[in-house]
């Protein structure tokens, strides 16, 4: 190795370290997505595979009781007892992250988020493994995409995205106070009513029949994972369409009657990107970034838009869970292709993969400088969408540039977004009002009716 080789390595293990040593102190991400603790328990699932397949290799009651007694001081913890490698790792056997094994954990609290964790296993594991340390954790830290710091940002934003984020949380505690919204979360709670993003607020969906997480008015609505069908109950405004996917060749249509026409076209994927209102605390509304998915297809001068397509542009090549239908010339056509789809990298740690690679969930994102930086002004790509463009003769605020974010703080400034709230509420109320009486109809009937069958067994016993 030469020196500028040596220097280079040097440099590398440094910055490395000094990235652990900030985790292990507690900078962020402290917890670690949904999504990037499934990659973290898989990487420590696969160190103790190697680790006990070892011809001397302990076994996992060994290894329990050793990282109980060395990781005790880290843990701050004043007793020895094993620690418990389980909740830090998959089922057993499991080193991958599958669509199957993430949609099995999608709802499970285990295994657990704590990044400084993680780092304080492969600290201990990976010698017994026979691997370097650091380069263990570099690598671990590369997998979950935060080697360079939370959404590889810089840690002094701009003025702009500092003062755009400070308005847009004033913004949602105004909203908070004058649309009532902790009544709204509350009756949703009581009856468990989310929505559809991909729809709007005019589809209302029962979180307990999809199986989806449970809504809690006082709890952070960003720490869980939800279905884009069944999201909670958040006031939203879509602000922006943002590309990700592109599918583009020959596309087969096929109708009922088995007619058959092949189109050359483009299917694109995007990112439906909204500003939310949810809670964030026992006592605080603040605003999020929510992001669904839907896909456009175009050929022959048309477009569709198809937002209820779950594997984004892919779902054409697979046909999973279901062939993309269109209705075009008064018929209904089974479409897909056989062509590569290109993905663009995302902005955002926890899009590694693109969300054909996931489970069908919405991305939710407290905001902040560092996430206004990342989506709302960002690059933007020619097939981008601003849906709330700046009507002429705005003056401009903090925002500047020409961006998603400018869109945004005029709509702001001017009341647009006030309206476009105020109007998500009445809209999803009257789907609550009408869920509610539907409900406690239901209910008193299958009251009456058990009455009836107490009633009836009470009569066969008098005849008995």
């Amino acid at each position: 190795m030469n020196e500028e080789a040596r220097n280079h390595h040097n440099e590398a293990r440094r910055k490395v370290r000094a990235r652990v040593e900030t985790l292990l102190s507690g900078g962020a991400p402290k917890r670690l997505t949904p999504r990037a603790r499934l990659e973290a328990a898989a990487y420590i699932s696969a160190l103790v595979t190697k680790i006990r397949a070892k011809e001397d290799g302990p076994s996992v009651t060994s290894l329990c009781a050793m990282l109980g007694e060395r990781m005790s001081d880290s843990l701050e913890r004043s007793s020895r007892e094993p620690f418990r490698l389980h909740r830090w790792m998959l089922k057993a056997g499991v080193t991958e992250v599958t669509k199957d094994v993430a949609a099995s954990y999608a709802h499970r609290a285990e295994p657990l988020r704590t990044t400084a964790t993680y780092l304080l296993l492969v600290e201990h594991l990976a010698p017994l493994a026979g691997l370097d340390v650091l380069d263990t954790q570099s690598d671990l830290l590369t997998r979950l995409n935060i080697a360079d710091g939370p959404r590889g940002a810089k840690t002094d934003e701009p003025e702009a995205a500092q003062k755009l984020a400070q308005k847009l949380h004033q913004h949602a505690a105004a909203m908070a106070r004058n649309l009532d919204l902790a009544r709204l979360f509350q009756r949703a709670e009581q009856l468990q009513i989310g929505w559809d993003p991909k729809v709007g607020a005019d589809a209302r969906t029962d979180l307990v029949l999809h199986d989806s997480a449970y809504f809690r008015a006082k709890e952070p609505v960003a720490s869980r994972w939800w279905l884009e069908v069944a999201a909670p109950p958040l006031p939203s405004v879509k602000v922006a369409r943002l590309a990700f996917g592109r599918l583009t060749g020959v596309f087969r249509l096929t109708d009922e009657d088995s007619n058959v026409q092949e189109l050359e076209g483009e299917a694109t994927a995007y990112w439906d990107l909204h500003v939310a209102l949810g809670p964030a605390g026992p006592l605080t509304v603040g605003p999020l970034f929510l992001r669904s998915t839907s896909v456009d297809l175009r050929f022959l001068e048309r477009s569709f838009c198809l937002p209820e397509l779950q594997d984004d542009v892919y779902q054409f090549v697979s046909g999973y869970p279901s062939m993309p239908c269109i209705e075009w010339e008064a018929r209904t056509w089974k479409v897909s292709c056989d062509a590569e789809p290109q993905y663009k990298a995302q902005p955002g740690a926890s899009d590694v993969e693109p969300p054909s690679a996931t489970v069908p969930n919405i991305r939710l994102e407290p905001v902040t400088p560092s996430t206004i930086t990342a989506w709302l002004l960002s690059t933007q790509a020619p097939e981008d969408i601003d849906l709330l463009p700046m009507p002429p003769g705005t003056p401009t605020g903090w925002i500047r540039v020409e961006s998603f974010a400018r869109s945004v703080e005029a709509a702001i400034r001017d009341g647009r977004m006030d309206a476009l709230y105020s109007d998500w509420v009445l809209r999803f109320t009257r789907g609550l009002d009408d869920f509610e009486l539907e409900w406690r109809r239901d209910c008193a009937e299958g009251d009456a009716a058990l009455r009836v069958r107490y009633q009836e067994a009470e009569l066969k016993g008098d005849q008995a």
